[in-house]
Formats: structure tokens, C-alpha cells, sequence
């Protein structure tokens, strides 16, 4: 007999009375799901992603091109004209290849180590500022390297309308390049924009599609190119500001109409924040606003988005704290991601370049591909784990989970995998033995994994980890509680 767990048979005594047993659904469409604190909820999913409600691994990476040993990489910029990539480890400016992967260095700058931003101009030039009052330009068109002092500090850099433009992170001014030009910088009314909200340096300037957005340090201003030649071409959008700042440049990414960074400002702790061409919304939630509460270094971060087989992923990483998390920009759902060690990942700065996405290291420095239908980091395994919402009789009764049934793909690769599984009856706090099942050799491909006697619980929480070189592909997991 089957009944909804939380109803029992009418009449009779209570000895003659049937078990009552339910089956219901473990939630794998939602990605982390942890509360602010671990008895609401330690629902999060290590390395993973949903993909058409379906549990799928997230991206692996291989090594397509060393540039530098134990040096980490501070910059990438992919130029479609020359279709290279170029960037910046330590105190080098290389060019790579992306026919052969052939790495040659361009040049050395003045800094070795911090965030760079690169961006590239309609005049055959490729700039870099790394934080001093240098600006670098690579002509590629003549094969030429420059280095111009500017009279301000070049924080940021980004390129709109035949300017480049780069906040000054002294003051509250940022600054265009003359037309195509990047080695002048005048310091002139028709070159000089200034943030007019309130008394603050200038953090980033950061464009979007039309758009360009201005960050102070607890608030942003919008902007746009009027299109005037003899005055300052740029008009405040003065009905629309964005009262959060962000807490290092580094962290904003924008692509595909969306703006996201790591905000902040005088009333409000650290969180992650999107605009697609109006006001801030966040994009983080309770669990996750939590966590970013307890960071150490909040303002050690990176950020970066990419797209992977049409989702649209944040990827960033608080490098003091050693945590990396990917926020699915089209879903809402978000993830955990971490090395083979379970630190952070080691992605830096990303492009999408040839239809594939490309990263330079914050351990080495050197070139990683990122793919989806690559199962490891580069031959190394990757720690998948699954950590699922607790399971409670909503009455706190204590019942019995009997089994769960995983409907899953098996029996297509040669290399081992297996599903590790523990529980824990504290709320997540602690787990016990850790019971292991091979999944299926290759040509046996009955997709079905089950696990048996759990025995009695009033607040279980079931932890999955997948090993193995291959895919995991989860699209079901029931379970038959008793009561």
C-alpha cells in the first residue's frame, strides 16, 4: 500500500495499521541551494551543472600552450584580426597563436605581478595598463611595442567609439585616448570626463554595447557617446545611476548585453550584481549573500564570463579565500567549482575566441582550453560531489528511507567510475561510512544505480561524489521513505 507520507490509514489500531511509504523526487535541477545556514538547507553541487534538467559535468580544461612555470597570469586579450591571443605573465607580453599554439613573447613591462586590462583599438593597437601611469600599445600592423607616460593612473581599460578610455585611479576623472590612438592621452576638456554623483576615485569604465558605465567606489554612473566632436563627446545618463560600486575591477565582466561584477557599497555587504543596461539587480542569493559575508578578502577577486554549449556562465574567484563559484546567467542556477584538490579553480582571465573558451592560469600562467566534452583538468580527476536539500517528515516524525534509485548513464567508457555515498543525521554537519558502487564496465548500459537501508531518520542529507575520467549523466533520483 502507498500513501503520501504524511498521511496514515483511518481507523483500526494502531498496530494493525499499514506502513505508509511515499516516493518522491531528490531536486537536481536547481544547483546550490545552501542557506545561510547549513539547517535550512546544505543542497550544493561541486563541478556540475544542469543542462535540460539534467545533471551533466561541468567544463574540464587541457593545456594547449605553456607560457610561464609558477608564474600566474594577469591578463588575456583574443584579437579577431590577428586571430591571436595575448597576454601578460609576469612581467611578459606574449602572443599566441591559435593555429599552432606558438607562444612568442612581444615584450617586457615595467610591473610583474596584479591585474593588467588589454583591450584593442581600430588602428592596429593592442594596450595594456597594469595599475602604474604607464599605457603599453603593441602595433601588430608594424610589429612595434611603446610605452607612454600618461599623468594619471591607468587602473582600467576598456575601448568605445574609436577611444580608448581608462579611469584614473587617483581621482575622480577618467580619460579618452585621442581617436585610434593609445600612445596620446591629452589632458583636455574634450578628453576628461568626471564622475559628478559624489566624492570618490574613479574605479573602472567599463563598456556595453552602447553604454558606458563609470564605477566610483559605492556607486556607478551611465553614460553615453553623443557623438559631439568639439566638446566632450560623453553625456551623463542623469535619471539612472547604480548606488553599488564594485570591490576590485577585476571582478566585472561583460558580454552578450549583461554586466555583472562584485558590488558593494556604504550600506550593504559584498554581493553579485547584473545590469543589462539599467539598474542593478542581484544575482546571488541568501545562501550564497551568506557565505560572501565571511569572506576574509572579499576584494581578491576575479570574474569572467563565457559561454558553454549556450549557457551563459559568471565565473569568479576569491583568491584569498580559495573559493570559486559559476552563476548560470540564463538559469539562475548556481554552482560550486573547484581544482582537483578542492581549492579554488584555477581560472584567471578568459576569452571566447573561434567558438572556444580559452584562460590563462592563476597557478602557472599558462593557456588552458576549457571544454565540455573534456571529463578532467588536463588528465587530473575532478572531484565531483553532490550534496542534496535535507530530507524531513514535516512533522519531525522519524521514518525510514528504504532506497534511492539513480537514473543515470553507465557503460560507455573503459576507464572506471564509481559513485561514493555517506549520510549525515546531523544536518550536514557531519557524515558517516562512505559506501562505494563501480557504475557499469563499458557495453553495459543499464542505467539504473540504487542504494539500500538507510535506516531511521527524522533530518538525513545524502553527499554523492563521482569519480572517473568519463561523464556523469544524472536525470532522475527517487528515493521510498516509510513511516
Amino acid at each position: 500500500m502507498t500513501l503520501p507520507y504524511n498521511q496514515l490509514p483511518v481507523g483500526g489500531k494502531k498496530s494493525l495499521q499499514y506502513p505508509v511509504s511515499q516516493q518522491f523526487n531528490f531536486d537536481i535541477a536547481s544547483g546550490n541551494k545552501f542557506g545561510r545556514y547549513s539547517k535550512i538547507s546544505s543542497q550544493e553541487f561541486f563541478n556540475m551543472m544542469v543542462s535540460d534538467g539534467a545533471l551533466v559535468p561541468y567544463a574540464g580544461h587541457t593545456l594547449v600552450a605553456q607560457i610561464a612555470n609558477g608564474n600566474p597570469g594577469r591578463g588575456i586579450w583574443f584579437s579577431t584580426i590577428t586571430n591571436k591571443l595575448y597576454t601578460v605573465v609576469e612581467s611578459g607580453f606574449y602572443s599566441v597563436d591559435l593555429g599552432t599554439f606558438f607562444v612568442n613573447k612581444i615584450a617586457t613591462i615595467s610591473s610583474s605581478s596584479g591585474q593588467v586590462y588589454i583591450s584593442e583599438n581600430l588602428g592596429s593597437q593592442i594596450a595594456i595598463v597594469d595599475g602604474t601611469k604607464n599605457v603599453y600599445v603593441f602595433n601588430y600592423s608594424t610589429n612595434t611595442f611603446s610605452v607612454t607616460v600618461v599623468d594619471f593612473l591607468a587602473v582600467y581599460l576598456s575601448f568605445q567609439d574609436t577611444y580608448f578610455i581608462a579611469a584614473d585611479g587617483l581621482t575622480n576623472e577618467w580619460r579618452l585616448s585621442n581617436n585610434n590612438d593609445g600612445t596620446v592621452w591629452p589632458d583636455a576638456p574634450e578628453n576628461v570626463g568626471l564622475i559628478q554623483t559624489a566624492a570618490t576615485t574613479t574605479v573602472a569604465t567599463v563598456a556595453l554595447d552602447r553604454l558606458l558605465f563609470i564605477f566610483g567606489q559605492t556607486f556607478c554612473e551611465i553614460w553615453y557617446d553623443q557623438g559631439t566632436q568639439s566638446l566632450f563627446p560623453y553625456q551623463r545618463i542623469n535619471y539612472l545611476s547604480i548606488p553599488y560600486g564594485c570591490v576590485n575591477a577585476a571582478s566585472i565582466a561583460a558580454a552578450n548585453s549583461r554586466l555583472v561584477w562584485i558590488g558593494t557599497n556604504k550600506n550593504s555587504e559584498v554581493r553579485v550584481l547584473m545590469s543589462q543596461g539599467g539598474q542593478a539587480q542581484p544575482v546571488s542569493n541568501d545562501g550564497l549573500n551568506a557565505r560572501l559575508s565571511k569572506l576574509t578578502t572579499p576584494n581578491d577577486c576575479v570574474g569572467n564570463i563565457y559561454n558553454i554549449s549556450g549557457h551563459t556562465f559568471y565565473h569568479f574567484t576569491f583568491l584569498t579565500d580559495n573559493q570559486s563559484y559559476t552563476i548560470d546567467l540564463d538559469s539562475g542556477n548556481y554552482y560550486t567549482l573547484t581544482d582537483e584538490k578542492l581549492d579554488a579553480h584555477i581560472l584567471r582571465n578568459s576569452v571566447v575566441a573561434n567558438n572556444n573558451v580559452y584562460f590563462v592560469s592563476n597557478l602557472d600562467g599558462n593557456l588552458y582550453q576549457m571544454d565540455q566534452e573534456v571529463y578532467n583538468y588536463n588528465g587530473k580527476l575532478i572531484p565531483r560531489i553532490l550534496i542534496f536539500s535535507h530530507l524531513r517528515i514535516p512533522n519531525a516524525d522519524r521514518a525510514i528511507l528504504n532506497n534511492m534509485s539513480y537514473t543515470m548513464e553507465q557503460g560507455l567508457t573503459q576507464t572506471i567510475q564509481e559513485a561514493h555515498l555517506s549520510i549525515s543525521r546531523d544536518g550536514g554537519l557531519s557524515y558517516g561510512n562512505i559506501v562505494v558502487t563501480k557504475l557499469n564496465p563499458l557495453g553495459k548500459r543499464q542505467n539504473i544505480l540504487q542504494f539500500y537501508n538507510f535506516g531511521a531518520l527524522n533530518d538525513l542529507t545524502v553527499k554523492n561524489i563521482l569519480w572517473g575520467n568519463g561523464r556523469f549523466v544524472i536525470t532522475g533520483i527517487t528515493g521510498t521513505i516509510y513511516q
